[in-house]
């Protein structure tokens, strides 16, 4: 048995951070490859910058799909952790 103890809130804090972090994380890349100047490379960077933005949106993607999950799990943990506290042998104190 673990001595885990996670509450709801924690778990609900959890999923809105890193559904926070994802939005700041895209806002950033959009804004990154139209306000590329490199001279003459622009275009070349500004590809190169593109490519990370789509190698981010898969992490923003995992991360939101993560998020989601966490959430969905928060409903699952609890009725799991109050199953098993109604299961516990209770403690008498005496014997």
């Amino acid at each position: 048995m673990s001595d885990l103890n996670v509450s709801p809130e924690i778990l609900h804090r959890l999923a809105n951070d890193m559904r926070t972090s994802t939005t700041a994380l895209d806002e950033a890349a959009t804004r990154s490859v139209s306000e590329t100047n490199a001279g003459e490379s622009t275009p070349q960077v500004q590809i190169a910058i593109a490519a990370l933005a789509r190698a981010a949106a898969g992490l923003l993607d995992g991360t939101k799909r993560t998020a989601d999950q966490v959430e969905a799990g928060k409903a699952d943990y609890m009725t799991t952790d109050d199953s098993a506290a109604d299961n516990m042998p209770s403690v008498d104190g005496g014997n």
